[in-house]
């Protein structure tokens, strides 16, 4: 995966004390049922920090595809349904179906609420 910014809560805030921004940091991630949280932070290194964005408006996100648009088929696409059967798109052409794409698994309970 490329490198990202994700946010970690702290429970002791003396961790905090020796790290800033830019600081590259060795930890260990508790998971417990309903909470995430870092301890054993340790710094490892540090790397400069890309200048902010200019003050203009953040473009939509995107997920890199084009989106299709009202009216077009839903290309055809592999997909396991809520019974584990493997299935295709193109098997429910002539149907009128409502579907959803939910998580069905989270390492982070915190981060898929």
């Amino acid at each position: 995966m490329p490198a990202m910014t994700m946010p970690y809560s702290v429970r002791d805030e003396k961790l905090l004390a020796s790290v800033q921004p830019g600081d590259l940091i060795d930890a260990t991630l508790v998971v417990v049922s309903d909470d995430a949280y870092l301890t054993t932070i340790k710094k490892t290194g540090h790397d400069a920090l890309p200048p902010p964005p200019p003050d203009a408006p953040m473009p939509p996100a995107s997920s890199g595809f084009e989106l299709i648009k009202v009216g077009q088929p839903v290309p055809d696409a592999a997909f396991v349904d809520q019974d584990g059967k493997k299935r295709r798109f193109d098997s429910f052409r002539g149907f009128t179906i409502v579907m959803t794409f939910i998580y069905t698994r989270c390492p982070l309970p915190t981060f898929c609420p």
